[in-house]
């Protein structure tokens, strides 16, 4: 048996701290002789120096060769992360044991509570877990996914979002943090699988990515996935979808245009180079159509929300594919359908449908 333990949130110093607890489970830490012990931040309250050294005279009684200590917002404050250097190394570390590899990193802030990985490490982060591993351990002390019962979400790693997708790329199996105080475990695909997603049904490749920010109503796709991208749409297909949910061309009556896609120019070039011919995208719950070039953008409306703009109705797409001809109709729940776009994939020749939308939302 391989066993990694876990302590986090010690706060050696303050008055909430409570030494007997500490010691107990010191104790019981020795009785199971771990392969591993992991201290997930927060050694101590304020980052003062004396903390600090209680804190290192505490985890000088874990019998274990392998540790893994790393600092949390609490170990920041004050410049306390020179302490940290002096008594316990650096902030960052890479360690190989048994059939493991666990990669710790700093995700405090001077004197902030908030945290950040940082886009400089994603490479490095994901070099650290190319080599074999059985099982490949990522810890840090700020949380990455809201944790139920801690109250209004704050706190967080400002780039949450796109530390996920480096350690989705780096197939990291477990990621172990703190500073919530509240313990709690998910798998964070359970429910619906991948956030992003290739499916080749028919003569059809449809490609699904997901552009949302954590906490953000914009989106980006990420210059990452574009070979990606591009990769799954390589094979022979007779039609080639895109999908996500930010719209990447301006939609009419639809406001002040925000809540873009940060990087949708960068995307519909890698789009084009793809060959994709279709995309589908929601998000402003105003159906429309596009062609740029020899892609279609197609937008889809809400089918079950009472926020509609102008004169909406709840809608929703229908693509019919025939041949090399394709259909794209809107089609209302109880009420029947109205096309939006009809278009060729070999001669790129269509007509589009959208003056009616164009009524619904556009004062005269």
């Amino acid at each position: 048996m391989f066993r990694i333990v876990q302590l986090s949130d010690l706060h050696c110093g303050q008055q909430f701290f409570l030494p007997q607890h500490l010691e107990r489970a010191i104790a019981e830490v020795n009785e199971m002789v771990p392969d591993v012990v992991v201290i997930s931040g927060d050694l101590t309250s304020n980052g003062f120096k004396d903390e600090y050294a209680l804190a290192r005279e505490y985890l000088n009684r874990i019998d274990c060769k392998s540790m893994v200590v790393i600092p949390g917002n609490h170990d920041s404050r004050n410049v306390g992360y020179v302490h940290f250097e002096d008594l316990f190394g650096d902030r960052n570390s890479v360690l190989n044991v048994g059939p493991s590899t666990i990669v710790a990193v700093d995700s405090s802030e001077p004197d902030l509570d908030n945290g950040q990985v940082g886009r400089g490490r994603y490479r490095l982060i994901e070099e650290a877990f190319a080599g074999a591993a059985n099982l490949r351990i990522f810890v840090l002390h700020h949380h990455l996914l809201p944790i139920p019962g801690t109250g209004r979400e704050r706190n967080i790693v400002h780039d949450a979002g796109d530390t996920l997708e480096c350690l989705q790329r780096a197939e990291v199996d477990l990621v172990l943090a703190g500073h919530k105080h509240v313990p709690y475990a998910c798998h964070f695909e359970d429910l619906f699988g991948d956030r992003n997603s290739v499916l080749n049904v028919g003569p059809s490749t449809i490609v699904a990515v997901d552009s949302s920010e954590p906490d953000l109503d914009n989106g980006q796709v990420g210059r990452g996935r574009y070979r990606l991208i591009e990769e799954a749409f390589a094979g022979a297909a007779n039609l080639r979808i895109f999908v996500l949910h930010h719209h990447l061309l301006p939609i009419p009556g639809t406001g002040r245009e925000r809540n873009i896609v940060h990087d949708a120019g960068d995307t519909l070039e890698c789009l084009q180079r793809a060959e994709v011919d279709l995309v589908l995208a929601g998000h402003k719950h105003v159906p429309y159509a596009w062609r740029l070039e020899d892609l279609f953008v197609v937008n889809a409306g809400t089918v079950s929300s009472s926020r509609l703009r102008g004169k909406g109705r709840p809608c929703y797409n229908v693509v019919e594919v025939e041949g090399t001809h394709v259909d794209v109709w809107r089609r209302y729940p109880f009420h029947g359908q109205e096309k939006i776009i009809q278009f060729s994939t070999d001669t790129k020749t269509y007509e589009k449908y959208t003056a009616k939308i164009d009524d619904e939302v556009r004062s005269t």
